[in-house]
């Protein structure tokens, strides 16, 4: 039970530290062409978060009403009503489609494209980890 508990502590710190990683390097690498892309690419991956914390781990009991109204937008919660779950899962990839759109418009070396979506796909790999060890 103990350990049960550490490991969620250590893959919840994991998520919300490799969201403020990617904001970071968001902020650096999509500078004036691509300051809008970089911006919805956040918002993507952050209401990504906030889905997976309230539909995965507390079933709906975090957010009605509250962050989830301000993340996404009328038509992008209406969009993803009428789609299969997981949305979180979903969203996310929104967000790596707008950064590729950004990284494209604001002429991003291949490496530094490479290293956002590493860090998307680390986002995903922990939160399905979390969700996992939480169903146990």
């Amino acid at each position: 039970c103990y350990g049960r508990s550490l490991s969620l502590y250590k893959l919840t710190r994991d998520v919300f530290q490799g969201a403020e990683q990617l904001a970071f390097e968001l902020r650096l690498l999509l500078r004036t062409q691509a300051q809008a892309h970089a911006r919805l690419t956040l918002r993507y991956a952050l209401a990504s978060v906030y889905l997976f914390f309230d539909r995965e781990v507390s079933d709906g009991r975090i957010g009605r009403g509250t962050t989830f109204e301000q993340l996404l937008k009328p038509d992008e919660r209406a969009f993803l009503r009428g789609q299969a779950r997981p949305h979180w899962l979903l969203v996310m990839q929104w967000a790596g489609e707008v950064f590729l759109l950004g990284a494209h418009a604001g002429h991003l070396p291949a490496n530094a494209q490479k290293a956002i979506v590493e860090k998307l796909h680390g986002l995903i790999a922990d939160m399905r980890k979390l969700a996992d060890l939480f169903h146990l």
